[in-house]
This record gives C-alpha cells, sequence and structure tokens, in this order.
C-alpha cells in the first residue's frame, strides 16, 4: 500500500509541476 501511495503522490506532482510550467509559459508569452 505505501508504494502505491508513492507512486500516486508523483504522478500527481508530475501533473501539478506540468500545470504550473503551462501557467508560467502562458503568463511570459502575455508579458512579452
Amino acid at each position: 500500500m505505501e508504494a502505491l501511495r508513492d507512486n500516486q503522490g508523483d504522478a500527481e506532482s508530475r501533473r501539478f509541476q506540468e500545470c504550473s510550467d503551462r501557467h508560467a509559459t502562458l503568463l511570459v508569452q502575455e508579458e512579452g
């Protein structure tokens, strides 16, 4: 069960990272 939770957290953080990266890119494009 522990490994499953770790894997889920990893996927969640990766998805969160993708979202924040995309958001940052959009902000930069708007400013530029």
